[in-house]
């Protein structure tokens, strides 16, 4: 088997004040043009909204060179709330035309927390798309898109995937609306565009929470037989425990999809990236002890991950992660405490495979951080 190597690493951003000092949950692209664009979100502090703003910086040289970083998205007023990005995620459209969707929050209460420990409820999120023109340095007017159902607090989990008849997939989580008392059933959903996002079709549903397992953080991506392979980071709340990355695919263009199964492989993961030589790439952040980024290989497809096959990327400064939770208020409190994770993965234009992901001394003091592996 063949053994992915570290061939370049960089610090993409890091916080020049206190409003800035938090930088966490990036996404990367790379466009036609050659171009790494990378988005993230800068605060204050990470488990506060309060400040929080969408970032972009590119690289036109591979990494040699970034621009400042910049915040070109205005949040809008929706239903006369106030509001901030969270999360912003691009996707390349061809040439220099890009698609943005950004993870929109009610401010209009600044002083309650993200997540509503007593409830188990988050904030109100709603799904807005942008567009640009010309690389990623100018945008227009964003739009929202329609959260199915219309209550529910509905985070982004990934870019707009593009299928090979033209479709569009906006990938997200729906959540309880804020201040709901009851159980929490949380879900996996995909939302359909054959109109490059003008409208968008009913849901497909992937997962559902009621049996106990929550499969946060939904990882579609697509292979090159034209088949959809999804991870999710799994969480079972009647255990208080992480499992293992699951997996799940579909045949059908992500209209229906199989039971999720055991990848054996431990953590939070990236989207996988298929590479050219028919190897599949899985990215992850390890927390079993002092949290760590690696990678694994498959040769069968996504089938099996071995072990041999894993390399360190990168570790974390500080332990974070507590193997003991008493409960899903412990795991979201412990989310918050973590100075490392949330990588994500984009194919260079000569198949090496680029991954960022954000680290720092502790929570609120983080830096995007990027990686290039090859063969």
């Amino acid at each position: 088997m063949q053994i992915l190597r570290i061939r370049q690493r960089g610090t993409l951003f890091r916080g020049h004040d206190a409003s800035t000092q938090s930088a966490a949950f990036p996404a990367i692209c790379v466009l036609p043009s050659g171009r790494w664009l990378c988005s993230f979100r800068v605060a204050p502090e990470k488990v506060n909204c309060v400040g929080e703003r969408v970032f972009l910086s590119w690289s036109d040289d591979e990494g040699a060179t970034w621009t400042p970083a910049q915040a070109p998205f205005t949040p809008p007023v929706f239903n006369g709330k106030p509001g901030n990005y969270r999360i912003g995620l691009c996707t390349p459209l061809g040439a220099d035309n890009v698609a943005a969707v950004l993870a929109w929050v009610d401010q209009s209460r600044p002083e309650r927390p993200f997540f509503d420990a007593e409830t188990n409820s988050l904030l109100d999120m709603k799904m807005v798309i942008a567009r640009s023109c010309d690389g990623g340095a100018t945008w227009t007017g964003s739009t929202f898109i329609p959260s199915i159902p219309s209550d529910a607090s509905t985070p982004l989990t990934g870019p707009i995937l593009l299928l090979g008849d033209g479709s569009w997939i906006c990938q997200y989580e729906t959540n309880k609306p804020y201040d709901v008392k009851g159980d929490w059933v949380h879900t996996s959903r995909l939302l359909f565009s054959r109109d490059e996002g003008k409208s968008w079709g009913d849901p497909v549903i992937i997962t559902d929470s009621k049996k106990g397992i929550f499969r946060w953080d939904q990882r579609p991506s697509l292979r090159p037989d034209g088949s959809l392979q999804n991870v999710f980071w799994t969480y079972d709340n009647r255990k208080s425990t992480y499992l293992n990355i699951h997996a799940s695919r579909s045949q059908d263009g992500g209209h229906s999809w199989s039971k999720p199964s055991d990848t054996g492989v431990p953590g939070q993961p990236a989207a996988i990236v298929s590479l050219d030589d028919g190897c599949d790439v899985l990215v992850f952040v390890e927390r079993d002890t002092v949290p760590a980024l690696k990678a694994r290989l498959s040769t069968d497809g996504g089938v099996t991950w071995p072990a041999e096959s894993e390399i360190l990327l990168a570790s974390a400064q500080s332990c974070n992660t507590t193997l003991s939770k008493d409960g899903m208020g412990d795991a979201w409190e412990e989310m918050g405490a973590f100075s490392m994770g949330l990588p994500a993965t984009a194919q260079c234009q000569n198949g090496d495979l680029l991954v960022v992901y954000y680290c720092g001394e502790n929570s609120d003091q983080t830096s995007i951080e990027w990686i290039r592996l090859g063969f």
